[in-house]
């Protein structure tokens, strides 16, 4: 069952290819949405990477399919909100005031394994949009300064080519990649991976239907389909060499 949006508050000054909105639900939480009026591959990338992050224990931001009801979207009298559109659209709920994004001088008091894990779910995914330099970038990772935890958010520019030189560069958890290095810790990343294949369907069950059509018309024969994100998730098994070299060698 969706949540639904009974308010909307304001919209996030971050977010590269799709900026998302503040609202507030039903119950009373502060979500991010990003609406139905989002590109479907967008929507989707966020649903299939958010799980896969859940699935294999990394610290995501908790998520949900949400509502935006149609007398809400027409009351928007803001013209520069106007892709705040009704439909289901995707929620992330990103915490209270406490929370920030992360900063350079945040890394280092992270968990080192973490970071590890992170930069190898971002390469296995193919998401190059977790960046940080000296001179700024884009983490799309949230951090709570006083606990030095964090929380890993968007995930709607994954499963597409990558340029690895840059992400070798910039990843905000390059540091720790030797981490992989042991072939232990190589095949008990493996076996999750195994796992969270066999999960890879239901995972897209849950998508709603409006979400698979480019056209936003449901009429129509679906325009995604899971194939093309099973074929990117299977290369550590398919082709271990391939896939292990870039970031190792």
């Amino acid at each position: 069952m969706p949540i639904l949006i009974t308010e909307l508050l304001d919209r996030a000054n971050a977010g590269v290819s799709v900026t998302p909105y503040l609202c507030r639900t039903k119950e009373g939480c502060m979500v991010y949405v990003k609406p139905f009026g989002t590109l479907p591959q967008s929507l989707i990338n966020e649903w299939i990477g958010g799980r896969l992050a859940q699935w294999m224990g990394l610290p995501v931001a908790d998520m949900d399919i949400v509502e935006v009801p149609q007398l809400l979207a027409d009351n928007n009298r803001r013209n520069d909100w106007n892709s705040f559109k009704a439909g289901l659209g995707f929620g992330s709920y990103v915490g209270g005031a406490s929370v920030r994004d992360l900063q350079l001088s945040d890394i280092a008091k992270l968990n080192a394994v973490q970071l590890a894990e992170v930069f190898l779910f971002d390469y296995w995914i193919q998401n190059a949009d977790r960046q940080i330099g000296l001179s700024g970038g884009n983490p799309n990772t949230i951090i709570f300064p006083h606990r030095e935890e964090f929380y890993l958010i968007d995930h709607d520019n994954a499963f597409d080519e990558i340029n690895i030189k840059l992400f070798n560069e910039w990843h905000i958890g390059r540091h720790q990649k030797e981490y992989w290095l042991s072939k232990i810790h190589q095949k008990s990343w493996l076996e999750k991976v195994d796992a969270a294949l066999e999960q890879l369907d239901e995972f897209w069950g849950e998508l709603p239907e409006e979400w698979l059509h480019s056209d936003l018309d449901i009429s129509s024969e679906s325009s995604y389909t899971v194939s093309p994100i099973r074929d990117i998730l299977r290369r550590p098994l398919t082709d271990p060499e391939s896939f292990w070299s870039p970031i190792l060698s």
